[in-house]
C-alpha cells in the first residue's frame, strides 16, 4: 500500500460533518466560517435555521487547482432532498434563497467534483449571510410548500389550484392515477411563462 499525499484528507474544526443527519450547525446570523477542509468522497454539512421572511445567501471562497477537481456547494431544504440553490465554478460558489417561504433548517452542502477523473482536498472558507430580502423578491407560501423535491412533494386532486413559485424554489406534486385514465393539466400565469 502507498500513501499518496497529495490525498491526505485535513481534518478541521466542523470534522465529522459529513452527512445531513451529522450536519454541524451554525448560528442563526450567519457569519464566515474559515478554515475549512473537503475531501473527495467525504463531503461536509452544515445546518442553519432561517425564519420565514428571511433571505439567505451562501459564499464559498476556494482556490483552483487546475485538472484537481471543483469544489461544488448547494443550499438544501429541510426535508433534506431538495437542492434549493447551488453552483459550482473555477472561481467561486455561490447560492441564494432570495426570500425564505417557509422557515427552518436549511443545509449547505459542499463537496468535491472529479475533474478528469483527478481531484484532490481542497482548503474553503463560506461566508453566510441571513438578512432582509428585495422587496421584488417576496413570495407568500401556498398550501403545499416545502415541496421542493420528488420525495417531499404532496398530493393534489383534480380542479383549480392556487399556487405560487417562487425565485430559489420549485415546486413538485404527485397526481394518483388507475390504469386507463386519462390527465391533462391546464397553468395560467398571468404575464410571464414558467415551466
Amino acid at each position: 500500500l502507498l500513501l499518496n499525499t497529495e490525498l491526505s484528507c485535513q481534518a478541521d474544526p466542523y470534522a465529522g460533518n459529513h452527512t445531513a443527519n451529522d450536519a454541524a450547525t451554525l448560528p442563526p446570523t450567519g457569519g464566515l466560517i474559515q478554515k475549512l477542509n473537503v475531501c473527495p468522497g467525504l463531503e461536509d454539512w452544515f445546518a442553519i435555521s432561517v425564519p420565514t421572511g428571511k433571505a439567505l445567501s451562501v459564499k464559498m471562497n476556494w482556490k483552483y487547482l487546475a485538472g484537481k477537481g471543483l469544489v461544488g456547494m448547494q443550499i438544501v431544504d429541510s426535508s433534506q432532498t431538495g437542492v434549493i440553490a447551488g453552483s459550482a465554478t473555477a472561481v467561486n460558489s455561490a447560492a441564494t434563497i432570495p426570500y425564505v417561504q417557509a422557515g427552518g433548517v436549511f443545509y449547505i452542502h459542499t463537496y468535491v467534483l472529479p475533474e478528469n477523473g483527478q481531484a484532490v482536498p481542497y482548503d474553503y472558507e463560506l461566508n453566510v449571510a441571513v438578512g432582509e430580502p428585495e422587496a421584488t423578491d417576496v413570495c407568500q407560501a401556498d398550501a403545499y410548500e416545502s415541496n421542493n423535491s420528488a420525495a417531499s412533494s404532496l398530493e393534489i386532486g383534480c380542479g383549480l389550484a392556487s399556487l405560487t413559485l417562487c425565485l430559489g424554489d420549485e415546486d413538485w406534486f404527485k397526481i394518483t392515477l388507475k390504469k386507463d385514465e386519462a390527465i391533462s393539466f391546464e397553468f395560467n400565469h398571468p404575464g410571464n411563462s414558467f415551466q
